[in-house]
């Protein structure tokens, strides 16, 4: 039996999501109980952001307009929070939507419990992040802190919460016991998906 070759064009299709990876485990050099383990499948695939496409399904399934703001920006540390409050100062009423309602009494962040820890983050006004204009907003679809960025010339991380630059990588951090009985923060980097 001979074999057959089939040539495939284009890019190839969505795989699904338990497929087999490949993982690269190392322990930080600076700490040898913090152990990192990066899917390196996800990490050197060809994938890129489509937001604004009907190609992009967003973060929550039937919210495809949200695209990965749905949740609001986690805000990582008191400088990640500083660095917001400088740029919100830049925006103006035509960069953001929500402004008035970001502005007003109840602001444009909030206390979320995350994991049993509460954690700010921005607030989620209408179903997703305050700073998501939505479509029909004479100024675009998308995040005004990013468009803000663009139209001063600025990239659009140094106004953007921390986590913006990240997704949709996901990080999670457990405490994980060795064979030995001794605890490791284990530290997993890979894909964000919907579960």
């Amino acid at each position: 039996m001979g074999l057959r070759w089939k040539i495939v064009t284009g890019s190839p299709g969505e795989v699904e999501l338990d497929f087999a990876r490949e993982w690269v485990e190392f322990y930080d050099p600076d700490n040898p109980e913090h152990l990192i383990a990066a899917d390196m499948t996800w990490l050197l695939s060809r994938w890129t952001c489509v937001f604004g496409t009907p190609a992009c399904q967003g973060t929550v399934e039937g919210r495809p307009d949200d695209g990965c703001c749905s949740h609001g920006a986690f805000l990582s540390d008191d400088d990640d929070r500083a660095k917001l409050d400088d740029a919100v100062k830049l925006l103006t009423a035509e960069d953001w939507q929500y402004r008035e309602k970001g502005l007003g009494k109840k602001g444009y962040l909030e206390m979320d419990s995350y994991d049993e820890e509460p954690t700010l983050r921005t607030r989620k006004y209408k179903g997703a992040c305050i700073f998501l204009n939505r479509p029909g907003w004479p100024g675009g679809i998308g995040c005004a802190l990013h468009s803000k960025a663009l139209k001063i010339g600025v990239e659009p991380l140094t106004l953007k919460p921390e986590v913006c630059w990240q997704l949709p990588i996901r990080r999670t951090q457990e405490w994980v016991t060795r064979p030995d009985g001794t605890d490791v923060l284990k530290t997993t980097i890979g894909e964000y998906d919907r579960r």
